[in-house]
């Protein structure tokens, strides 16, 4: 990931960046429910097993990105800043997935499927703006307006291939040939194009009190198609308007309570199983908090709570976890705790403990029974400790 910047005066700088990955590893597709969360007569499932075929299983990702950086002041008070980015991926996964439950009493024997899969992507981004610093009586403000821009494309291309069950208890891999590759209906393409103004003031009152105001106006244009067949395209055309709103105040004695209210719109890429367009997800955040780091502490405590709401959120398809698929509404709720410390003049040592409690509070007509299930991968707890030496 080499970095270069040039800095022509104090005025001006450019900073080009760059990444380049490469990932060669085998693509895990996991284990079946029966005989690893559910029981079954036969006993456990090693965790170790594998069910894919020696050879086929595989993952192969490559991605690199080019940009830069452009920062410019045209005086103590404007600036300007413009960032460009650039992003390519190019990932094969031949991957055999296998059935959550065995295909007879025994327990046994559990049914695969092949999969042949290409995915390809690539996004291009800009963002301009311009920043002003200025006072008016007792305050001072800095305000800030941009423009941003967005295209991206994804294409998934896929088949599929019969492959001999396997007996996960005494597993033969490599024992049978793979059936005829045929193409599978879930390969699709998808892009997308985002245009978005947005604008801000941060004002700073007898210093002593912080208010920040702002808003986003985003255009989206997104298209998808079946993969073999183009003629099924599908488009879709939204708009939004979001703000966030948030104040502090500062007091004499360090402390800093704050609260804030921030509205979120993003589209969704990509397509269900199905070929269906996902629609965008939106969100709402409430945070209330305190901050408390008195005159020469070299620590910093705060403690927050927050509630966010977020409709039409992507989860993993239950009926193929390759594909993802929306629910209707999530709901995080949960207090941050966290301690900043220096040590020395080179050292820093932060601690944090979060709580969150994250269900689903609508769903799908389909998924009733998904009403009050806590989301995946959000744990009630969390701890991190962190330490940095410079």
């Amino acid at each position: 990931a080499p970095a270069f910047k040039w800095q022509p005066n104090e005025d001006t700088s450019l900073t080009l960046l760059s990444e380049y990955q490469r990932d060669e590893t085998t693509y895990i597709y996991g284990l079946p429910a029966s005989g690893t969360i559910l029981p079954n007569s036969n006993g456990n499932i090693p965790r170790e097993r594998f069910v894919g075929e020696p050879g086929f299983d595989d993952y192969d990702n490559e991605s690199y990105s080019l940009g830069y950086l452009f920062e410019h002041d045209f005086s103590n008070q404007l600036k300007l800043r413009h960032n460009f980015r650039s992003f390519h991926s190019d990932r094969n996964f031949d991957n055999i997935s296998i059935s959550q439950q065995p295909q007879s009493s025994a327990g046994r024997l559990f049914s695969r499927t092949a999969h042949d899969r290409r995915d390809a992507s690539r996004a291009t981004s800009s963002d301009t703006s311009l920043q002003y610093d200025w006072e008016a009586g007792a305050t001072s403000h800095t305000s800030l307006v941009g423009f941003d821009y967005v295209r991206q494309r994804h294409e998934t291309e896929r088949y599929q291939q019969s492959v001999p069950a396997l007996d996960l208890y005494n597993p033969t891999n490599g024992s049978g040939q793979l059936g005829e590759s045929i193409p599978n209906d879930y390969s699709n393409l998808s892009r997308k194009e985002q245009v978005g103004l947005y604008v801000q003031n941060q004002m700073k009152i007898a210093d002593k009190w912080v208010v920040m105001l702002g808003g986003r106006q985003d255009w989206t244009d997104t298209e998808a198609s079946r993969y073999f067949d183009p003629s099924q395209e599908q488009q879709q055309d939204d708009d939004a308007f979001t703000g966030r709103v948030g104040f502090v105040y500062l007091a004499d004695n360090g402390l800093a309570p704050f609260a804030s209210f921030s509205q979120s719109f993003e589209v969704a890429t990509g397509t269900d199983r199905k070929g269906g367009q996902f629609e965008p997800t939106r969100g709402e955040q409430f945070e209330l908090g305190l901050r408390f780091q008195p005159e020469g502490w070299d620590t910093m405590l705060t403690a927050t709570a927050y509630e966010l709401t977020q409709e039409n959120v992507l989860v993993a398809d239950p009926v193929d976890t390759t594909f993802q698929t929306q629910i209707g509404e999530v709901r995080s709720r949960g207090v941050e705790l966290e301690a900043k410390t220096e040590i020395g003049l080179n050292a820093n040592i932060v601690a944090a403990y979060t709580y969150t409690d994250a269900r689903t509070t609508k769903s799908s007509p389909a998924t009733p029974e998904k009403v009050g299930e806590r989301t995946g991968q959000a744990p009630y707890n969390q701890f991190s400790l962190w330490g940095d030496y410079r």
